[in-house]
């Protein structure tokens, strides 16, 4: 036996093909009452907690079936019979004993007294912890995201993003199937909770039939199980608001789910600061595989200076809005899938700020003042059509997707001295094809080809500043008609790789090899405009520049799962190409080298609710055409940047310790995790600040970044007082090198944060929630240190005197503070909801910003900067809005 392990390890280490594959065993047995056999009779396997670990009911003839992974056999277990009119027996559990007798004898069953305590009900399947719904469902509730936010352990952020004890979800699939390719954050908020009979919580969720019990997966992702997956009927929504000043707010929705076809359609408008632009954004993978896909580096031009302040986007955002969101899947009867998703979405906005920043350089504090009324006219379209089969014999997927995103702004500047306008157009045109084949073979071998093909071929951004700003660029001060920043980036990128794996008794090896070939061709030109003509930036020649990047790479690696332990190793070999022309400047950089980027985690399993993981990475990467442009780009008014055509490369170790825990049955989560993270680059980032403008250009420097963070978080309903709680705090260090006007500066920067929810229903009339976030930052270095502090709380009653009405108070009040200056404020939004005798009509009364605050400060801090920002507000809104269901 131990040569044979020494055979094993040594045939992972050169051989391309081995894989894991998890044993399970399936028990037998009948139930009876020594003459007959008992129908319907529930058959249980629990732990010593009587956590429910698998299920079964006998047919006709009392026999039962049950199905039992060995990981679940790893603890002590019982096996019980239970049946209305009969006495429940139990038996312990023998892994080995395959088949399994119970001979029931009858009771006579006395109905006593019941008292409806209102327990939430869970229940743990193996790995798999389901909300009942209806156990978490409240009268006022309307869609599933209502009832999701009041699920203990589970987290919903603003944008729809899902966390489930503190660790985001994969995805969210519609029994079993992700009609929304990742995008679920519009369902959450339109899928009725009449609709869905329970939130079910895979964890170690392995979607691919063919890698199932095979290649081990530690993500988690949420399926919501249809309360009838037989229907037909289509479910129609809608909503007509109209309000003061000048408000509307217009929806309809068409939905469809059963077990064939999946169907979500939304339509929207409104300028009542609803954003739609979220419902482009992909909270999950989109991709039962995984994305192989990466965000293309970019270099983007700016109008605008500020951050967006840290209150709700409804308070300050001015919009125009309008999207359609189509979203289709068939499941076809030869077990393909067919799906088609489309959105298209336009706006016009308007953002209003002033704001005051000081940098602090060399011993010296230079202020910025701004004052900017901003006019965004984005555009955007998304349509991706997917064919796909997920069987035990192969899997298949094929996406084709095509994106388009427009952007035409404006805005009129008050910079320091300066008052003038200025615009942006912004045109990127994307296609992409993604194709993936993964057959299973005989010899329990499993291949996988993927390829994945995106391109941007017209890529096209222009900044230009108009009449009144007075330039200090050097050799252009003073002022000019305009000043045109042009740049293009046409780009594509390839991703090929072919993959064997190979299951075995102990775990899973396997090996790829593969191909990334990334290929930019990035043209700029800084123009001024005088008297109708036209003359470049004398400082340099602009930028015509040819960067391309191809990685040839070979991984092995290994799944092991053990008894209670698991884990994995990947061993990458990477030889990289990567070539830089910059014809301008007489740049011919070739660099040609070879990288090893191990990684690795092992995972130990308590029990069924309690794992600890322990993670590490060595990374080298190179930097990308983004860091090595030599020509001076204006990324926006007040920022002038270059690099002196260096080639980034870092070395990064990353390390981080996970703890996760829960008890089901007690609704009780918690979680903690510590990581360390350092830098190794070779580029140190120097900036130089003047009055007026701020240069920066990225310098051949060895340069050292490291970063702590601590986090821990508990979740728990408190049955007593009917309470549901969630506590979370973090800490986090880093530090970091910069050059400040030719002085080195080492800044230190720390980051205190905490959030406490709670959650109580004092009657069936009367329930409370508040929320409260605090946030501290605090930069240290040679400089002025920099702090800055915020804290928000919000709290909310809802009031349902009877079942027709609802009426929900919002309070909420922000604390900012900085080295000088403390700002408070009190928002207040309020709702009253009458619901018609047949429940298909509501009547909204709507009032946001109720107290009418009009101006809002916000203050941040980051390397050696001090910000103070002041926001023009909507004020106050009032709309009385009509919800009509079908």
């Amino acid at each position: 036996m131990r040569s044979q392990n020494l055979l094993y390890c040594f045939f992972f280490l050169c051989s391309p093909l081995l894989l894991h594959a998890q044993e399970q065993k399936t028990y037998v047995g009948t139930v009876s009452d020594s003459i007959h056999p008992i129908p319907a009779a529930n058959v249980f396997i629990v732990n010593t907690e009587s956590v429910l670990v698998s299920f079964a009911l006998t047919n006709e003839q009392g026999n039962f079936q049950l199905t039992l992974s060995k990981t679940l056999m790893q603890q002590p277990l019982w096996i019980e019979a239970t049946c209305m009119g009969y006495k429940k027996e139990r038996i312990k559990f023998d892994p080995e004993k395959q088949r399994y007798t119970f001979t029931l004898t009858r009771e006579s069953v006395f109905l006593k007294e019941v008292t409806v305590t209102n327990r939430p009900k869970l229940q743990q399947l193996g790995d798999t912890l389901r909300y009942i719904v209806s156990s978490f469902a409240q009268k006022e509730d309307r869609s599933i995201g209502d009832i999701l936010r009041r699920m203990p352990g589970i987290k919903i952020m603003e944008d729809g993003t899902i966390y489930y004890n503190d660790k985001q979800i994969d995805n969210l699939y519609i029994q079993g199937d992700d009609l929304m390719s990742g995008k679920y954050g519009t369902a959450t908020k339109v899928i009725r909770k009449e609709m869905i009979r329970s939130v079910d919580v895979i964890q170690n969720h392995q979607p691919i039939q063919v890698l199932r019990d095979k290649v081990f997966s530690d993500k988690a992702s949420i399926n919501l199980v249809l309360a009838d997956e037989n229907s037909v009927k289509v479910s129609v929504a809608g909503s007509i608001g109209l309000g003061l000043p000048n408000l509307y707010d217009i929806s309809a929705n068409t939905i469809l789910l059963n077990k064939k076809i999946k169907s979500l359609n939304l339509a929207a408008i409104n300028n009542a600061g609803n954003d739609y632009s979220s419902q482009l954004k992909p909270q999950g993978s989109g991709n039962m595989a995984g994305s192989i896909d990466k965000d293309l580096p970019d270099l983007p031009l700016s109008i605008s200076s500020a951050a967006l302040p840290n209150i709700a986007r409804q308070y300050y955002f001015d919009n125009n809005s309008r999207i359609f969101n189509l979203n289709n899947l068939y499941n076809l009867k030869n077990g393909f899938q067919l799906k088609a998703n489309v959105q298209v979405f336009n706006d016009v906005n308007r953002f209003a700020y002033s704001g005051t920043t000081q940098n602090f350089a060399g011993g010296d504090t230079i202020v910025y003042h701004d004052n900017e009324r901003i006019k965004n006219s984005p555009k955007a379209f998304n349509g991706s059509v997917q064919l796909s089969a997920n069987k035990e014999k192969f899997y298949f997927n094929n996406v084709t997707q095509y994106r388009s995103w427009v952007e035409t702004n404006s805005s009129q500047v008050r910079f320091n001295d300066n008052v003038f306008s200025q615009g942006l157009r912004n045109r990127r045109y994307e296609w992409s094809n993604d194709f993936h084949w993964m057959p299973a073979l005989k010899s329990k071998t499993i291949l996988e080809l993927r390829w994945l093909l995106k391109t941007a071929t017209s890529n096209n951004k222009q900044l230009t500043l108009y009449d009144g700003y007075i330039s200090s660029i050097s050799g252009h001060e003073g002022l000019h008609d305009s000043i045109i920043q042009q740049l293009r980036d046409p780009v594509s990128l390839s991703h090929l790789y072919l993959s064997g794996k190979r299951a075995m008794r102990w775990g899973t090896v396997y090996q790829n090899a593969g191909w990334i070939m990334e290929d930019h061709l990035m043209r700029s030109s800084l123009l001024f405009s005088d008297n109708g003509s036209l003359t470049a930036y004398s400082g340099d020649e602009g930028n015509h520049q040819n960067w391309r990047s191809n990685q040839y790479y070979v991984s092995t690696g290994m799944d092991f799962k053990q008894k209670k332990w698991s884990g994995t190793i990947q061993l990458p070999v990477i030889w990289q190409q990567v070539r830089d022309i910059q014809k301008y400047y007489g740049l011919n950089n070739s660099v040609s080298r070879v990288r090893f980027n191990p990684k690795g985690s092992v995972r130990h399993q308590f029990d069924l609710e309690k794992q600890a993981s322990l993670n590490y990475s060595y990374t080298t990467i190179f930097g990308d055409f983004t860091d090595t442009y030599i020509g001076s780009v204006l990324k926006n008014y007040r920022n002038l940047s270059s690099s002196q055509g260096v080639l980034p490369f870092n070395k990064i170790h990353a390390a981080s310790l996970n703890y996760g825990s829960q008890k089901s049955i007690s609704l009780f989560f918690f979680n903690a995790d510590l990581s360390y993270t350092r830098v190794n680059a070779n580029t140190l980032m120097t900036s130089a600040i003047t009055d007026s403008i701020e240069q920066t250009i990225l310098i051949k420097e060895d340069n050292t970044q490291e970063r702590w963070s601590a986090n821990a978080g508990v979740s728990q309903f408190i049955f007593p007082v009917k309470l549901n709680m969630s506590v979370k705090v973090g800490y986090q260090f880093s530090s970091s090198n910069v050059i400040l006007n030719n002085e080195l500066t080492t800044i230190n920067n720390r980051i205190l944060s905490g959030s406490l929810q709670l959650t109580k229903r004092f009657s069936n009339i009367f329930s409370l929630e508040y929320n409260g976030r605090y946030t501290a930052v605090k930069a240290l270095s040679a400089m002025q240190p920099r702090k800055v502090q915020n804290l928000n709380h919000t709290i909310k009653t809802s009031f349902i005197p009877n079942k027709r009405l609802l009426v929900d108070w919002v309070i909420r009040n922000a604390i900012q503070k900085n080295n000088f200056l403390t700002q408070g404020y009190f928002f207040s939004d309020a709702k009253i909801r009458y619901t018609f005798s047949k429940k298909k009509f509501d009547l909204n009364i709507e009032g946001y910003n109720l107290f009418n605050v009009r101006k809002y400060t916000y203050f941040n801090a980051d390397s050696y900067r001090l910000i103070s920002t002041d926001y023009l507000l909507r004020g106050r809104m009032i709309m009385a809005k009509v919800d009509i269901y079908f």
